[in-house]
């Protein structure tokens, strides 16, 4: 499991996913709100599903492609090192230990 984590193409599948399945709500609003003119619920599918299933799928591609270049350069800037973890015997490290 821990492989898949440290993997930067996993965020992409991990927010494409959903990204697919929102963008794929977003034209289910379209078709029910304005290509099914006897719908009860026509206002909602044109005005709420749409939009948002459109935005919450957009807003994943965003955090997708965040996380991947996020992920990508640190695994080529520090090597298989954290973030927050110093080259060990140096005294660098976390600065949050020991601190109040």
């Amino acid at each position: 499991m821990a492989d898949k984590e440290d993997n930067p193409l996993w965020s992409l599948v991990v927010w494409g996913v959903p990204a697919l399945l929102l963008i794929g709500f977003g034209f289910w609003g379209i078709y029910d709100g304005w290509f099914r003119p006897g719908y009860e619920h026509v206002d909602f599918s044109r005005w709420v599903a749409t939009p948002v299933g459109f935005a919450a799928g957009i807003y994943c591609i965003w955090r997708a492609i965040k996380e991947y270049r996020q992920m990508k350069s640190g695994a080529a800037g520090q090597g298989s090192q954290s973030e927050d973890q110093g080259v060990a015997g140096n005294g660098e490290g976390n600065d949050s230990q020991g601190k109040s």
